[in-house]
């Protein structure tokens, strides 16, 4: 399918990267903070071939390995490599619940759930093709290939709704966020975001935004999507999926990172970070990246982004 090829060029095709400029702890961040002194060094290696998705767990770095089938843990103050740890067949996304990473395996159709403490796999959930997550709060959403989103009890992984969304027939939805409220998925077939009650799985509407969206954010009051075939990124008000702004970023944009003010965007294609101020989307800054950079995350302190051909996660 188109949307696997997309990913794929993803996953194995990211380039190596250099020193970036540091950004300083953010008073305005609404992560999950546990506060330490970052070094100046910008560049880890990431555990594990072709890194993709990213999370912080409030103290460390959690890396997909998409090619080497694992996640490693990496320590976010000083990018040391705490312990890499097994999961499926082609990791690719991953999300934090409070207290377990979730990471879905594209290619042995699962969801492995890992404990952050130690690494411990806490079980090895079916759902077919299983592309991004994201936790609403009590459960676990994962999209998949095939048009649907499934729920699952983060307590066992048991399936609890399978809802249907229409995609324009393009493989799937893919990126996922919850705006405190609501489940979204981007539809690349459809050129829009879904918006979902996380309660019954009731889809609420569709909204239009740019070509193919691929990977979504929130920040606090809007719903931003990645349109990676058309250089921009979107922003929707998220409370009725109107539309705030289309903004012109580099090629192919790809991850997406809020970090309490600041919406960075990867720019896949042009090799380069967008950064726009996220109250009205004006561009701020735009880094120069020797390399592609792919999905990233933010620790509270710093912004954070896989480097595949590298093996490597930079810190900016």
């Amino acid at each position: 399918m188109k949307k696997l090829a997309m990913l794929s060029a993803i996953v194995f095709a990211l380039a190596s990267c250099a020193l970036f400029a540091q950004q300083g702890p953010n008073p305005s961040a609404v992560a999950l903070l546990r506060w330490y002194s970052a070094n100046t060094v910008t560049q880890f290696y990431a555990g594990g071939g072709a890194p993709i998705g990213v999370a912080f767990d409030g103290q460390n770095m959690w890396v997909v390995s998409n090619s080497r089938h694992s996640v490693s843990k990496i320590r976010a103050s000083d990018g040391a490599l705490l312990g890499t740890f097994q999961v499926g067949s082609h990791p690719c996304c991953i999300a934090f619940d409070g207290a377990n990473m979730w990471i879905t395996n594209i290619m042995s159709n699962t969801v492995t759930k890992i404990r952050c403490s130690d690494g411990t796999v806490m079980g090895n959930y079916f759902v077919s093709a299983p592309i991004g997550v994201v936790f609403d709060g009590t459960n676990i959403w994962v999209s998949r290939v095939g048009s649907f989103l499934m729920k699952l009890r983060t307590s066992d992984g048991a399936v609890l709704h399978e809802v249907f969304v229409q995609d324009g027939g393009f493989g799937g939805p893919e990126g996922l966020a919850f705006d405190g409220k609501y489940v979204w998925a981007a539809l690349s077939g459809a050129n829009a975001d879904a918006k979902v009650s996380p309660g019954d799985g009731t889809v609420i509407g569709y909204y239009p935004v740019g070509p193919m969206p691929e990977v979504l954010a929130f920040d606090g009051t809007k719903i931003w999507a990645s349109n990676t075939g058309g250089d921009t990124v979107t922003a929707l008000n998220a409370s009725d999926g109107s539309l705030f702004g289309t903004f012109t970023v580099g090629s192919t944009p790809t991850g997406l990172v809020f970090d309490g003010a600041s919406m960075w965007v990867a720019n896949f294609g042009s090799s380069s970070i967008t950064k726009l101020r996220a109250k009205d989307g004006a561009l701020l800054h735009t880094f120069t990246f020797p390399g592609q950079p792919g999905y990233g995350a933010f620790d509270g302190a710093n912004v954070w982004f896989a480097v595949s051909s590298s093996n490597t996660v930079a810190k900016m």
